[in-house]
């Protein structure tokens, strides 16, 4: 139960009264602090002023000064003695409804001038600075100036409105983005009430950078490269056929390059050539759709192109392939058939004839020989690193996915979803993380654009189909920085217009997304500027700090000041979703990410120990694994 007791300050004057700006003076400091702690008046303290009409215009401590000496008023009229000014800003009005507390922004219809200030109790604080309707309320952290006060939000618009978690390195963020998602799991072993099945049909992907998330969400369906690690692991598998034309063109063709065109026009031609080949059942295809092709076609169809030269039969004058392994195979342009297969080309000479085959070299054909050596590589390199296996492996029986088009989309795609695991297994936690610890840094961003894009689409066709989205999904983007940056760098782009795109349109399907970040400076602007929510913990840096001003609204930005001094897992919490701009205390993750700093000079202090020299080549070099687990 909360307290309800209220105090009055007896020895508190009213001095100065405006709509942006409220002073009172404690008359004698003395006495003040026999009868009262330093810690009922503290900055970010709330405190009410009666108006005598049955309202309280609640106020919000900002600052202190020392008046020496100072004419005091009240029962003390005309004495003098040092005292103190406090300054508060106006932030609403509490009216008492039928027995019930109501807060209400701004402050019209108050009576002048005001009276006493009082102290404001624990339910009085609870109705101004948490939501109220239980079917929808939604907490994870309690009033930093009373732990007996939970801070409920609009779980609605908390987590469809898009929401931003910022804070510096140490801030407590990983823990806190635990809690808000365990909180959302565990609600059925909590006080908040489930309504409309909200909670049994959470859908949560978390694209886990650090690979810290497993330990929180033990029953988690985890995606990794590394799929022995646990028993919940499943093998990280997004086939490079789901990548779309922009995608596959970033991660293979280089823009800089002379004849940069020329690698895209034809790397394009031939995925679509080879779409069709293995669908022959789509009558329309183009070069996005998701659909099986084989990369490894289109790589022998770009080294034919590089090798490839025609000469003129001597005596049918008809221009043919000069194939070394079948010098008579008559040209045809674009026969895909034929250049998916691998051959080798007589090279061109400077003679007028091919010295082996006694024929005119005819030039006008040969316009891509000698163009893509470094395409080729490029493509080569890609294919056989083996840490990009999970991008390039190709299907066990690929004629399945002739006979079957949406083979992916109804095999493959629901695994990153929460709806079954390759060996039939559904996730407990309704929640998948996808593990981007061991994965090339230069593919990340690609991941992230695939499964973002990906999951809009099926937003959106959900909405489409049904007239609503029924199952709603939240992507969480740790160390958002990283591959959503402000930077126009190509290599960003996918990723940035895949997350700009849920930001701006994904909640009208149902899509929505959480940002997470200690760079906010460095995030793509569009993204944070669509967060209409934010749990604000502390950070440092000043041009973050701003960046932050600069998004938050006006009545916000007395709190911005105190961002460099907040503790551990304290944050500042505004947005559509919160009924006041508050500090709250983030309650303990449990059981916390495996996100705590190392303890260097403990683990220095301890005796010698070697490093798993082997265990790490086994990992780099793909050995097979050695390791005996407990």
């Amino acid at each position: 139960m909360l307290d309800d007791g209220i105090k009055d300050y007896d020895h508190l004057t009213v001095t100065s009264f405006d709509p942006t700006k409220v002073q009172f003076q404690i008359n004698d400091i003395i006495k003040w602090r026999k009868e009262n702690s330093d810690a009922e008046l503290q900055i970010g303290s709330f405190v009410k002023i009666k108006d005598g009409n049955e309202r309280s215009i609640i106020v919000q401590i900002q600052s202190y000064q020392v008046i020496e000496n100072a004419v005091l008023g009240g029962a003390n009229q005309g004495n003098k003695s040092d005292s103190i000014v406090v300054t508060a800003r106006p932030v609403g009005v509490l009216v008492n409804v039928e027995g019930e507390n109501k807060f209400q922004s701004g402050i019209k219809n108050i009576s002048i001038p005001p009276q006493g200030v009082t102290a404001m109790s624990a339910g009085e604080l609870s109705a101004m600075l948490s939501y109220k309707d239980s079917g929808n309320a939604f907490s994870f952290g309690r009033y930093n100036q009373n732990e007996n006060i939970k801070i409920n939000v609009n779980g609605n618009r908390f987590f469809s409105h898009h929401l931003a978690i910022l804070g510096s390195t140490g801030s407590g963020k990983s823990g806190t983005v635990a809690k808000i998602l365990q909180n959302v799991l565990k609600a059925k072993e909590t006080d908040i009430v489930i309504k409309d099945g909200f909670i049994n049909n959470s859908h949560i992907i978390v694209f886990d950078v650090h690979g810290e998330y497993s330990h929180a969400f033990p029953k988690a369906r985890v995606l990794t490269v590394d799929s022995n690690l646990d028993s919940n692991s499943v093998d990280l598998w997004l086939p490079y056929w789901l990548l779309n034309s922009s995608e596959l063109e970033t991660l293979f063709i280089e823009t800089g390059e002379r004849n940069a065109y020329n690698q895209i026009a034809q790397f394009k031609l031939a995925v679509i050539e080879n779409k069709r080949k293995w669908n022959p059942s789509i009558e329309s295809i183009d070069y996005d759709m998701p659909l099986y092709f084989s990369i490894r076609e289109v790589l022998q169809y770009i080294k034919n192109k590089n090798t490839e030269s025609h000469y003129i039969n001597a005596k049918t004058q008809k221009i043919c392939y000069a194939d070394s392994e079948n010098e008579n195979i008559e040209f045809i342009e674009n026969n895909f058939s034929y250049l998916f297969e691998k051959h080798n080309f007589y090279p061109t000479t400077g003679a007028a004839k091919n010295p082996k085959l006694q024929a005119k070299i005819d030039s006008r054909n040969n316009g891509f020989y000698g163009e893509f050596p470094r395409f080729i590589t490029r493509l080569e390199t890609k294919l056989n690193d083996s840490r990009l296996n999970f991008l390039f492996r190709e299907p066990n029986k690929p004629e399945e996915y002739k006979e079957n088009p949406a083979k992916t989309y109804l095999d493959l795609v629901p695994l990153f979803f929460g709806h079954m695991t390759n060996d039939g297994r559904a996730s407990q936690d309704n929640i998948t993380l996808i593990d981007l610890s061991a994965l090339p840094f230069e593919v990340v961003s690609i991941i992230v654009s695939v499964i973002s894009r990906i999951a809009f689409e099926i937003s959106y066709y959900q909405t489409k189909i049904k007239g609503a989205n029924r199952t709603p999904l939240l992507l969480v983007y740790e160390e958002a920085h990283r591959y959503i940056p402000k930077t126009e760098s190509s290599k960003y782009r996918d990723t940035r217009e895949s997350v700009e795109r849920i930001a701006k349109e994904g909640r009208k399907y149902g899509i929505s997304e959480m940002i997470v970040t200690q760079r906010p400076s460095e995030v793509s602007t569009t993204v944070l500027s669509q967060c209409n929510n934010f749990v604000i913990m502390k950070l440092t840096n000043q041009d973050d700090q701003n960046i932050v001003k600069s998004i938050l609204p006006d009545s916000a930005n007395y709190f911005t000041n105190s961002l460099s001094s907040l503790n551990v897992q304290e944050a500042l919490l505004v947005g559509n979703a919160v009924a006041n701009t508050v500090i709250v205390k983030v309650d303990d993750a449990n059981p916390l990410p495996q996100s705590e700093n190392v303890k260097v000079y403990t683990e220095w202090s301890k005796e010698w120990e070697s490093m798993v020299f082997e265990q790490i080549s086994e990992k780099l070099l793909h050995l097979p694994s050695q390791i005996v687990k407990d």
